[in-house]
């Protein structure tokens, strides 16, 4: 399914960030790849069992359902949302990250902070990714699709924005997420990631 890039309505901004150095230029992890921004990274987060994330999202009372939705957010490894306050209460509250106490609101603030504070930097030229107990290896543009390639890790979560040609606006695209040996691990539907 092809996911569509909208421009957000009522002038909300799509903002994604950089990591490390705020003067880092683009990192092309691959040659011939798109540039990759490494916003943020968190080694140490451990995503909550499926218990206690229904049980999180059935005790609070905008919820009180843990739908087959919720399941598959919360199973998801990799989302593409990260523009606004709902964006980032939908992906901590979803994706378990609401275990890193303040820490997971500071972590998301700070990694859009970090480098879209600098009014030089063009948001509408990056596609921003979570990824969830994997790492970014590179990213590339195949026709019509942007091609992610990844790799596990028993922990973590971590920002990443890829810079597509073009910007990101007025265009479809599908993103797959690839393991080492290039084959289709999920694929990016709605704003969170299902399997192929």
């Amino acid at each position: 399914m092809l996911w569509r890039l909208l421009v957000l309505s009522m002038g909300a901004a799509l903002i994604v960030a950089c990591g490390g150095d705020d003067d880092a230029p683009d990192k092309n992890l691959a040659p011939g790849g798109l540039a990759i921004k490494v916003c943020g990274d968190n080694a140490a987060w451990m995503r909550p069992s499926l218990e206690e994330q229904r049980a999180y999202v059935t005790a609070d009372p905008r919820w009180r359902a843990f739908e087959a939705r919720n399941r598959e957010q919360f199973e998801a490894h990799f989302w593409g949302v990260g523009h606004s306050a709902s964006g980032a209460g939908t992906i901590l509250e979803f994706s378990g990250m609401w275990n890193l106490p303040n820490e997971g609101k500071d972590f998301y603030w700070d990694a859009l902070h970090r480098c879209f504070d600098d009014p030089a930097v063009d948001r509408d030229e990056y596609l921003p990714l979570w990824l969830f107990e994997h790492e970014i290896i590179s990213a590339r543009e195949q026709g019509e699709t942007t091609e992610v390639a990844v790799r596990p890790r028993d922990a973590g979560v971590q920002i990443v924005a890829l810079r597509l040609p073009g910007g990101i606006y007025g265009r479809e695209t599908n993103v797959v997420f690839v393991d080492a040996e290039g084959d289709v691990i999920e694929k990016l539907d709605r704003l969170w990631s299902t399997p192929p």
